[in-house]
């Protein structure tokens, strides 16, 4: 799919305005009815994933700052002995 189909399709599917829906309908009439077809279905595939790829990256996120927040508990407690940690 070209880029500025993607982004007609994109801004249609976000905003649902009427002008967008306009300019991605002017943009559609001039392609054949294969690459629309084509265009449609890898739309699909992405509305269809972007949900779990949001979710997955949310909890990569949740897990990276719970491992954090367990390395800095485990190493709070060290003796900071003065020749290993300059000031």
């Amino acid at each position: 799919m070209d880029q500025q189909l993607a982004n007609l399709l994109v801004a249609f599917w976000t905003t649902g305005d009427p002008d967008a829906a306009k300019v991605l309908a002017d943009r559609l009439a001039e392609l054949d009815s294969e690459s629309v077809a084509q265009a449609l279905v890898e739309f699909r595939q992405l509305v269809k994933v972007a949900p779990a790829l949001h979710e997955a990256g949310r909890l990569a996120c949740e897990a990276a700052l719970t491992a954090i927040r367990s390395f800095s508990r485990a190493v709070g407690p060290l003796r900071r002995d003065r020749e290993n940690f300059r000031p």
